[in-house]
């Protein structure tokens, strides 16, 4: 399970990575609104927060199946 862990994770930070890149060099959004600066940084905050909302349940999960192998 750790390999495949390890994997999963590994591909979770390149989406995340890939995304962050996208929401740093699109020029307009969705709904067609140019994207400042500050706009821009927004977003990435937004969704920076949601991949460590994530995380911390999956490693939660992952430290309660550890914690039952013992």
């Amino acid at each position: 399970m750790k390999k495949s862990w390890k994997i999963f994770q590994l591909v979770q930070l390149l989406v995340f990575a890939g995304m962050t890149i996208f929401l740093l060099v699109r020029p307009v959004d969705g709904m067609g609104a140019v994207q400042t600066v500050e706009i821009r940084l927004l977003n990435v905050g937004i969704w920076a927060g949601y991949y460590l909302a994530a995380l911390a349940v999956e490693w939660g999960i992952y430290a309660l199946l550890h914690r039952n192998r013992r």
